[in-house]
């Protein structure tokens, strides 16, 4: 494994494990550059999910298991 590939883990580990830790995120979770994830009060996340860079989900949502966002995409709703 790269050292850049190691580097990405460790981003994406800290992002679900420390700023994201209050939802619910499955494994093989990836988010690019500058993506902001945010619900009231429930964000579930379930596994093998991407989400490119500076993408926005700002709502309460459930999204399952292997889906891919493409770059700039946001959520937002109530």
């Amino acid at each position: 494994m790269s050292a850049l590939n190691r580097i990405r883990r460790i981003r994406d580990l800290l992002l679900v494990k420390v700023l994201y830790r209050k939802y619910s995120i499955g494994k093989g979770f990836h988010a690019g550059l500058r993506v902001r994830i945010w619900g009231k009060q429930k964000v579930v996340i379930g596994r093998n999910f991407y989400i490119g860079r500076d993408s926005f989900i700002e709502a309460d949502v459930i999204i399952g298991d292997n889906v891919m966002f493409g770059n700039r995409v946001a959520i937002i709703g109530r």
